[in-house]
Parts: structure tokens; sequence; C-alpha cells
């Protein structure tokens, strides 16, 4: 992370080249069967707060890496013939995203897509159950042996489709495919567990004085 921090200041000084910060909402999801759950998972909400950088290589794409603070995560159905009201896996990351950048014509603004891969590292993390008003909470303890819950770093893809006004304010939604299988083990069986998420985000890119 010192490392890609580094390398983002350094960017920032370069020939039209913009910093920017950026937030929004998450909305996440995982697949597989985690902890004997059968019934199934649902969207969990969160946050994701971060800063990138764009880097155009020509009029019409840049280079746009980003460090992000990300809420990841599930609902879980609550078992049958318990007094659980509900049940979640509330997972933390810090991650980086190297999205390549194409940026549509426009007077006052652009559309623009992108796609990348991403890799996360993993934060303090939490899962829980809440009785009527009552929650408990546990540690989520990451690694590959079988005591552990879940494997630490993550990686995937990330497609993004959005709009910035010349100014520097832009808008956009992305999606997120985790590709490692986080069991802490391997397992038999056909049900990977991966983390995916829809974000919506908006932010500000800095005007550079060399950026026209």
């Amino acid at each position: 992370m010192f490392a890609v921090s580094v390398l983002f200041l350094q960017l920032t000084y370069a020939q039209k080249t913009r910093a920017g910060v950026m937030g929004g909402a998450t909305f996440s999801k995982m697949s597989g069967e985690l902890g004997g759950n059968e019934n199934g998972y649902q969207t969990k909400v969160g946050y994701t707060i971060g800063f990138l950088i764009d880097a155009p290589i020509n009029a019409k794409f840049s280079f746009a890496p980003g460090l992000h603070y990300v809420q990841k995560g599930t609902l879980q159905r609550p078992p049958a013939g318990t007094l659980i009201t509900k049940s979640y896996i509330a997972l933390r990351y810090a991650e980086f995203n190297a999205n390549f950048i194409y940026k549509a014509s426009g007077t006052k603004g652009n559309f623009f897509a992108g796609a990348g891969p991403s890799i996360d590292m993993n934060l303090p993390s939490k899962k829980g159950t809440m009785i009527e008003k009552d929650k408990t909470e546990t540690d989520i303890v990451f690694g590959k042996t079988i005591e552990k819950d879940l494997a630490g770093i993550d990686y995937g893809v990330n497609l993004l489709l959005g709009y910035r006004l010349n100014c520097g304010f832009f808008a956009s939604v992305n999606y997120n495919r985790g590709f490692r299988d986080l069991r802490p083990v391997d397992a038999s069986g056909p049900e990977q567990i991966n983390n995916s998420y829809f974000g919506i985000q908006i932010g500000w890119l800095f005007q550079n004085k060399e950026t026209k």
C-alpha cells in the first residue's frame, strides 16, 4: 500500500494527470456455502471511500488506478426454527483497482467506460447475529488453515460506467467480481465462496494546471 501511494504521488505531478476522491454505496453479496448456511445469501448494503488518479494515454484512453476502503459481505437468511432475526458477514477490504478507461467525446463532459483487475487486502472484519435488538459479533479470522473462517487476500475484475463533467465532478457505477475461492482450505464440491458487489459513486477530479 505504501508503494501504491508513492506511485500515486509521482503520477499526480505528471503532465495532464489529475488526482481525485470518491465515495458511495456498495451492494454486496457472497456466493457459495459458508458455515453450513444452506438458506442462501441476501444483499448487504455498505459504503466505500477512496482516491484515484486519471493519467491520459491519448485523447480517448486513460489509466485510472484507485485505492479504496470497501465494505463487502452478505446477509444470511436466519435458520428456520430459531429466534435469530438477522445474520450477517461484514467484510472490510483495502481495494486497489487498475482501470483502463475509454472516454467518449462531449462538449460539457463525457461518458466513460472501463475495466481492470482488482486486488483486495483484508482488514478487520466481523460476523454477527441479532435476536430482536441484541447483537452478538465475533471477529472473522483470515487464513488458509481449516480452523480459519475465510481466506484473506481477494482478487478479481472491476467494470465501471459513468459520466464526467469538464469541471471534474463525476458519477459512476461499477461491478466488482471476486475470482478467488475464499474457503480457507481446498474442499470438495462445486460451491466456491466468492465476493461480488455493485457500487454507486460520486467523486471529484482536481484540476491540474496542465489540464485543459
